[in-house]
């Protein structure tokens, strides 16, 4: 939280408990926008729906037409070029975003490349308190955690945002973000799991004829690597289900995949 701080200062930004929630939150529903492939089936009668909602977009978001209520993105690392990827999109579009919050996690001072954010976007930059729960490839670890942080009374809508939690993926990240603004219906878009083919792969020619490079997969095909079960980490679908199991009564908040695609349909219902 100091670090976040001390950033913000420096660098003339804002932290994410300046997120004036009244002002920006507009419906009860927010669609949670990811890069995988599914999303290039969204129909134009569900965009239509989406746009007249709340919405989200994580990372590499930046690539597609639609523009979501907020932004979401790590520092992306230098492999394959993805860094310099990022920026140039960002720079290129600077002027459609220039009034969409941008929330920057996972801070390292050493990694966030303040310089190469647009000056238009800076007023809206919001530095994340976030704290990755250190569950590793341990379920009644996380659960642990979970549960005391749940008895302190941290997971529920209190009207500003403070710490938001991590475990496995941005996407958990994702649904505790939209657990703290007050959401009550979170619906998971192009978060396909199954497979690790990007929208922006699928449509690269498409992309590029815009003057948009997008960036080389750092997945293996197959599954997904947050989908992956190791001694380091829990797959994210297990991770969601046990966030929902926990907190979805206490504060009336559902959880749906916008199509019945990939692993996340096993858990929750299809919205469209």
């Amino acid at each position: 939280m100091l670090k976040a701080h001390f950033l913000a200062y420096v660098h003339d930004v804002n932290t994410i408990d300046k997120l004036d929630i009244k002002r920006y939150k507009t419906s009860d529903t927010i669609f949670i926008l990811g890069s995988g492939s599914s999303i290039n089936n969204i129909s134009d009668k569900q965009w239509d729906l989406i746009s007249k909602n709340d919405s989200l977009g994580l990372n590499f978001w930046i690539i597609h037409d639609f523009i979501s209520t907020f932004y979401c993105y790590e520092e992306p690392n230098s492999s394959g070029d993805r860094k310099n990827i990022f920026y140039d999109i960002l720079n290129k579009k600077k002027d459609l975003l220039s009034e969409r919050p941008f929330i920057i996690k996972d801070l390292l001072p050493s990694k966030i490349s303040f310089d190469r954010i647009p000056e238009e976007l800076k007023k809206n930059i919001y530095l994340s308190f976030d704290f990755d729960i250190p569950a590793k490839g341990d379920d009644a670890v996380m659960m642990k955690y979970l549960w005391v942080l749940k008895s302190l009374g941290r997971l529920r809508y209190t009207g500003k945002i403070r710490c938001i939690y991590s475990i496995t993926a941005s996407l958990s990240y994702a649904v505790f973000f939209s657990l703290f603004m007050g959401y009550k219906k979170v619906v998971f878009c192009g978060i396909d799991l199954s497979d690790s083919l990007y929208f922006y792969e699928e449509k690269e020619d498409y992309y590029k004829n815009k003057g948009i490079i997008v960036p080389k997969s750092m997945q293996n095909p197959g599954v997904h690597s947050t989908e992956a079960r190791s001694h380091k980490k829990i797959p994210i679908s297990h991770v969601l289900k046990a966030i929902y199991d926990l907190v979805s009564k206490e504060n009336d908040i559902e959880l749906y995949v916008a199509q019945n695609v990939g692993k996340l349909s096993k858990y929750f219902k299809v919205f469209f």
